[in-house]
C-alpha cells in the first residue's frame, strides 16, 4: 500500500512534514538515495504499527537545494562528526521542510537531516 493511501485510510493528519528513513549501513556506505521507509509525525498514539524515533543525541543539518546534491550535506555532517569525536550509531531521518508543494525550483528545497550519534 502506498504511503499516501495509508495516511488517507487511517485518517491521519498530514500537517507535519513527510520524511524518509535511510538505514545506518547505507549512510555509512554513502548511499543517500535508497529509503527503507517513509514516515510522518502524528499525534495519535493508538496507531496499529507505530514507529518511535529513539531518544538520544542527533546531529542535525539543513540541506538547501536539490535532492540530487544532498550527499554534499551528508558528507559535511560525517566530517564534522569525525572531527568532533563522534560516530553515527543510528539511522538517518530526513524531513522535507520546503519542497515542490511550497516553492518553485529545486534550488529552494530545504531538507532537515537528523542522524543519531554517540561518542567514539
Amino acid at each position: 500500500m502506498s504511503f499516501i493511501k495509508y495516511t488517507k485510510q487511517e485518517e491521519l493528519e498530514t500537517g507535519y512534514p513527510i520524511g524518509g528513513l535511510i538505514r545506518q549501513e547505507q549512510v555509512d556506505a554513502g548511499d543517500y538515495w535508497n529509503y527503507s521507509h517513509f514516515y510522518m509525525r502524528v499525534d495519535q498514539p493508538d496507531l496499529a504499527e507505530p514507529f518511535i524515533k529513539k531518544a538520544g543525541k542527533y546531529v542535525i543539518a539543513y540541506h538547501k537545494g536539490s535532492y540530487m546534491t544532498i550527499q554534499e550535506t551528508y558528507e559535511k555532517m560525517k566530517t564534522y562528526l569525525s572531527k568532533e569525536g563522534y560516530r553515527i550509531c543510528g539511522d538517518s531521518f530526513e524531513e522535507y521542510v520546503i519542497d515542490e508543494v511550497s516553492v518553485c525550483g529545486e534550488d529552494n528545497y530545504v531538507t532537515k537531516i537528523m542522524i543519531q550519534l554517540e561518542e567514539k
